[in-house]
């Protein structure tokens, strides 16, 4: 039995031990073993059955490793097994039991040659065992065979007649005589009706022997119900891009083959199939995505209303998206249609203080909202659920001016986008969204007439007084 065992590490692997039981063996390893143990055992005074064999390696520090267990079997093995020679045989086909001898050397295998002409056609089992010189036999060996039909058995028999009926009604069957061993008959149809019907069919030998029903699908027409195709002709086309509208051209006269090579169609309006990744441009407040995705599709419309097969198109073009930006007040409600997939709406508000705490407020929950300052700066966004349903998105631009709000992506199906800007700061009293000289004379107007409304307590004391103005005053000239 040889032994192989990986030692790791740079040092060379110098002695070794080895018990297989509670036999124990040590010995020395000379030459250069690249930590690899390498050892032949000789097991030939072992019982036959099953053993525990132990081995451990030491290095040429004396660094032993740990000991690697392996069980292992030692066979039986008869002295007759190992030329592999078999002397005698024995079957049975279902109980009809045979035995003889094997002459010459087989090399360990049993070549049968067995008659089974007396055996009925059908299924059978047959049971195989091999015995060596000294008698000891293998176990039994069993596997079912099918002896067939034969063919010759075949030609004895002839067609005779046939019956078929239609659509399982049985009652109806026609029995028609055959001549020869062909199936040949016309079939009557005259009674059945136009469409789809079911045949089933049998044939029997002279023995009168009937075969399986064989059934068949087919489909009736009447020559007199066959409506000959109209001649047709193309006089327009559909045509879109990505999931846009379908627009109708309509030609200049009717053709049989429609060809679009060289005809140009306003693209003007092609949207993305997706907006990931778009850009913002400030200046003129459109989107565009580069390099997109764009498939063109049409389909051919004859004189009778009928369309053709789409056919379609990819290529990948620089697409331009107008969010049809609207300009709103300051707590000023706006509703808006929806964009469909690949479109967006844009709104914005004018004259926003810097640091100016905003709201943007959108009744759609599935919605994408982008938030833009004057500079064109994408704004970090807070989002919450509002008190009606809204889902209102919370910005403090650092710039002053415009602030821009883009509306895509709408995946919750909405009338409308209910949309509103709001400018949230304590020092706007009189809620223009804007702090400007209007609100220093809104709270002095309050302090003239006795300082009631507590509204306007803008520095948060607990009093209406110069103090809030002052306030408002020191965030006028902060802006």
């Amino acid at each position: 039995m040889s032994v192989a065992m990986l030692a790791r590490g740079q040092d060379a692997v110098t002695r070794y031990r080895y018990w297989i039981d509670n036999n124990k063996q040590e010995g020395a390893v000379t030459g250069d073993t690249n930590g690899l143990l390498s050892l032949d055992i000789d097991i030939d005074a072992l019982t036959t059955g099953v053993h525990l064999l132990t081995v451990m390696a030491a290095d040429n520090n004396g660094n032993w490793s740990a000991p690697a267990r392996r069980m292992f079997v030692k066979p039986v093995v008869p002295a007759s097994f190992e030329s592999g020679n078999i002397a005698r045989y024995r079957y049975w086909i279902d109980n009809n039991k045979q035995e003889g001898a094997v002459t010459g050397d087989t090399n360990g295998l049993l070549s049968l040659d067995i008659d089974i002409d007396a055996l009925t056609t059908g299924v059978h089992l047959l049971t195989v065992m091999a015995a060596d010189n000294n008698g000891n036999w293998t176990p039994a060996a069993r596997r079912m065979f099918v002896k067939p039909v034969e063919a010759e058995q075949f030609a004895e028999h002839h067609i005779a007649q046939c019956t078929y009926w239609f659509d399982n009604d049985r009652s109806t069957a026609v029995t028609a005589e055959v001549a020869g061993n062909l199936l040949d008959i016309d079939i009557d149809v005259e009674s059945l009706s136009s469409g789809v019907h079911m045949l089933d069919i049998m044939v029997a030998d002279e023995t009168g022997a009937w075969s399986f029903t064989a059934k068949r699908h087919f489909v009736l027409i009447r020559p007199e119900e066959i409506v000959p195709e109209p001649d047709r002709h193309i006089v327009a086309y559909d045509y879109w891009f990505n999931y846009g509208v379908h627009r109708r051209v309509t030609l200049d006269a009717p053709v049989t083959t429609l060809s679009l090579i060289d005809v140009e169609l306003p693209a003007t309006e092609v949207l993305p199939k997706t907006l990931a990744g778009y850009v913002f441009d400030i200046e003129i407040l459109t989107a565009s995505v580069a390099g997109a995705e764009v498939t063109f599709g049409a389909e051919a419309v004859d004189d009778t209303g009928m369309r053709s097969d789409a056919r379609t198109i990819t290529f990948n073009s620089d697409l331009t998206i107008d969010p049809h930006m609207v300009l709103l007040m300051h707590k000023q409600p706006y509703s808006s249609d929806v964009p469909g997939r690949g479109d967006m709406r844009g709104f914005m508000i004018d004259e926003v203080s810097p640091n100016a705490n905003m709201t943007f407020s959108v009744t759609a929950e599935g919605a994408k909202v982008d938030i833009y300052d004057a500079d064109g700066n994408k704004l970090r966004v807070s989002v919450e659920a509002g008190e009606d349903g809204s889902v209102i998105h919370r910005v403090r631009p650092t710039v002053g001016g415009k602030v821009y709000a883009l509306v895509y992506d709408v995946t919750e199906p909405v009338a409308a986008l209910d949309v509103m800007w709001r400018v949230v700061s304590f020092c706007d009293l009189n809620d223009d969204g804007r702090v400007d000289v209007g609100d220093v004379n809104t709270v002095l107007n309050d302090i003239l007439n006795g300082a009631t409304n507590m509204n306007f307590d803008a520095n948060g004391d607990g009093r209406v007084d110069v103090g809030d103005v002052n306030t408002i005053l020191s965030t006028i000239l902060n802006q």
